[in-house]
């Protein structure tokens, strides 16, 4: 009896051991360095080894990501083209107030430039052989990335990690669902980038179709200018296309109660909220912050997110929200 409990507990401190992981995250729009961020530090507190693999592509998030438990980070700095794309990248950014972002050619007539912001990330991760070489030698169990960028998929395969998993900082991505089979439904299924709800006159349906065909083109374009990098690079090398309808799961960053209704199935797992902390400790607010909302009965946070700076606003517009600051002298408003 004793010579069968042996076996069974050397198995159960097999199960025990930590998983080495591989997490790649771009240090390119908060919200995703968060996300990735948050997960990262999530795997950590329960004990898993984990590696942050951070091109920098913008050098003004460099100090910027969203991690406090996990300390292993590798960060590869801009490319030598990085610089210059990405201050033409802040001055797309600077019209995101004022194109007209119904029209689904708007994201499609940047992808050249988008994508050469990636593509010279991308080429600067490959290229260092020394790095592909140190990861490889880790035999990392499993690597977690968000297919915003695609690089890190010809990563995975050039290093041999062939367990993964893909994190949404959104409730889906339109070449990720095209690639991975995920049923798509444009008739009542807004696409990522579309300005309808899910009901949709006829005119809308079709233009809806066509938001979710350029949002595909979009993205699908930027990882294919990556993979032109790597199997420059690296000879062999699969396609994203190849290897992101491998991933185990697919992680995203939504409530289902609180989104659209759509098609989905097993490997697509909500875990919406994950980089909300919750902690009774986390919920106790600075001093400074204690008082301004202390202020008065009601509080306004005036957020656009990363993309729509405020900074970037029009005057006008800015001048509109201030008429309606001071229509309401009983609200503090943050913004």
């Amino acid at each position: 009896m004793r010579l069968c409990i042996v076996p069974l507990l050397l198995a159960c401190i097999g199960l025990a051991e930590p998983y080495k992981i591989l997490m790649y995250t771009n240090l390119f729009g908060h919200s995703h360095i968060k996300m990735l961020g948050a997960v990262s530090d999530t795997l950590t507190d329960a004990g898993h080894d984990v590696t942050v693999l951070m091109p920098v592509i913008d050098f003004k998030q460099e100090d910027k990501t969203a991690m406090k438990s996990t300390k292993k980070i590798i960060k590869v700095p801009p490319g030598q083209d990085t610089s210059t794309t990405i201050a033409a990248m802040d001055k797309f950014m600077t019209q995101m107030w004022t194109s007209d972002n119904s029209n689904p050619l708007f994201m499609a007539f940047h992808a050249p430039a988008m994508s050469a912001i990636f593509a010279s990330q991308c080429r600067k991760v490959l290229e260092d052989k020394e790095l592909l070489e140190r990861l490889k030698a880790e035999n990392f169990d499993l690597a977690i990335t968000e297919p915003f960028d695609t690089c890190a998929y010809e990563l995975f395969d050039a290093i041999k990690i062939r367990a993964h998993v893909a994190v949404l900082a959104c409730s889906r991505l339109d070449h990720v669902s095209s690639t991975i089979g995920q049923p798509i439904a444009p008739s009542y299924v807004p696409g990522t980038q579309s300005t309808y709800g899910e009901k949709m006159t006829i005119g809308q349906k079709f233009m809806n179709i066509l938001h979710f065909v350029m949002g595909d083109f979009l993205f699908g374009y930027i990882g294919d200018e990556d993979y032109k990098v790597a199997k420059e690079l690296i000879p062999g090398v699969r396609s994203w296309r190849e290897v992101l309808p491998e991933a185990s799961y697919i992680f995203t960053n939504h409530i289902p109660l609180m989104d659209f209704p759509a098609p989905t199935f097993d490997k697509i797992i909500p875990i919406g909220g994950i980089s909300v902390k919750t902690q009774r400790k986390s919920l106790q607010l600075p001093e400074k912050w204690d008082k301004i909302l202390g202020l008065r009965k009601k509080n306004v946070l005036i957020s656009f997110g990363s993309n729509a700076r405020s900074i970037d606003m029009p005057v006008e517009f800015k001048k509109s929200i201030l008429k309606v600051a001071e229509l309401l002298p009983e609200v503090t408003f943050i913004w």
